[in-house]
């Protein structure tokens, strides 16, 4: 356990430090486009942060570096992190507060959707489902389960096409 938490404590100190360097250097920074780096770079900075928290179980820190990550994301427009953040938002305060998870989830569906990023689609779906499971809502919770059945269908498929098209290629 000692060591584990060692090796937490460290990941937070580089995480940090990245994020403050990240900062600094977007302040500074003349150039649009090197502003735009600096801040994906703390972006990134942050949700590795988040994840360390959460690790933790220190769920209200995760959301609070998370909720700095989504900002960023939406400040860039970075329109592939944004269902990436909210999914993680959305995780810490499932862990907190059920209804804001579950309003968190149905944005990140959202934005995936939008996205075509099945991935942060079914990770919110699993969520949604999870929140729906605690508090025993079975009607939506079978409704989340076909949602998933089908997005999984349409992953599998996919992978299958892209497995075809590389070995004719």
């Amino acid at each position: 356990l000692c060591v584990c938490v060692r090796v937490c404590a460290c990941a937070w100190v580089c995480a940090h430090t990245k994020a403050e360097t990240a900062l600094r250097s977007a302040i500074r920074s003349n150039s649009e486009s090197d502003r735009s780096a600096a801040l994906a770079a703390q972006a990134k900075s942050h949700s590795s942060i988040g994840h360390i928290h959460f690790a933790a179980g220190d769920y209200a820190a995760a959301a609070m570096s998370y909720e700095m990550r989504l900002g960023i994301s939406r400040q860039l427009h970075d329109a592939h992190a944004i269902p990436r953040a909210l999914g993680n938002l959305a995780n810490a305060y499932s862990r907190l507060n059920d209804e804001k998870a579950k309003l968190l989830f149905e944005e990140c569906i959202e934005e995936a959707e939008d996205m075509e990023d099945r991935h942060s689609h079914y990770r919110a779906l699993a969520g949604l489902q999870a929140i729906y499971r605690k508090r025993r809502d079975l009607l939506s919770l079978q409704a989340t389960t076909d949602q998933l059945v089908t997005l999984n269908s349409r992953i599998v498929n996919d992978n299958a096409s892209r497995a075809k098209f590389a070995e004719e290629a």
